[in-house]
């Protein structure tokens, strides 16, 4: 078996569900990336779209990994944001990123050129997989201009972010028995 990276464990506190559970269209923000801005892989790219079209998203690029904002600063701005952009890694799309964004309760935006999301991510999410960035803004963008449908949207992410979870937490306990 092989078990996603999944959150840090800032992202685990029982009391981030109160903040994560905010609407979408009642958030601060219609969008976030944090994370260092690497030579190679598209998140430049994302971010450049993004910030041309949405200018009011939260934008915070790094030039080396581990300098940036503190965690909690980091968990705050996902819980004031709809959208999470989750470009892949320096090497992969398995990231902290996009299970944080999906405990912060923020929709997250992903790109996959290599066909590896929906193999990493197990059952289908209720959030489509782009095969490229500007998709991904016309999407987010269409989700932007119906709030009802944004806020559904979420919602469903909620839902089959905890199943997902769920699921995980019993493949891990049938794989290793000495887990509670």
């Amino acid at each position: 078996h092989t078990f996603p990276i999944g959150p840090r464990s800032e992202f685990l506190d029982p009391g981030l569900q109160a903040g994560a559970s905010t609407i979408a269209s009642c958030r601060l923000f219609p969008w976030a990336f944090m994370g260092t801005l690497w030579a190679s892989g598209s998140r430049t790219l994302a971010a450049s779209l993004f910030l041309r079209a949405l200018p009011q998203g939260f934008f915070f690029g790094g030039t080396r990994f581990g300098q940036g904002l503190s965690v909690l600063h980091y968990r705050g701005q996902l819980l004031q944001s709809a959208f999470a952009l989750c470009p892949e890694g320096d090497r992969h799309l398995d990231t902290f990123r996009l299970y944080e964004s999906l405990q912060a309760g923020c929709i997250p935006v992903v790109v996959d050129q290599r066909s590896m999301a929906l193999a990493m991510l197990g059952s289908t999410p209720p959030f489509p997989v782009f095969s490229s960035w500007q998709e991904a803004l016309d999407w987010v963008q269409n989700l932007l201009a119906q709030p009802e449908q944004l806020d559904a949207t979420q919602a469903s992410v909620r839902v089959w972010w905890q199943t997902r979870c769920s699921e995980l937490l019993q493949t891990m306990r049938h794989t290793f028995p000495s887990i509670p």
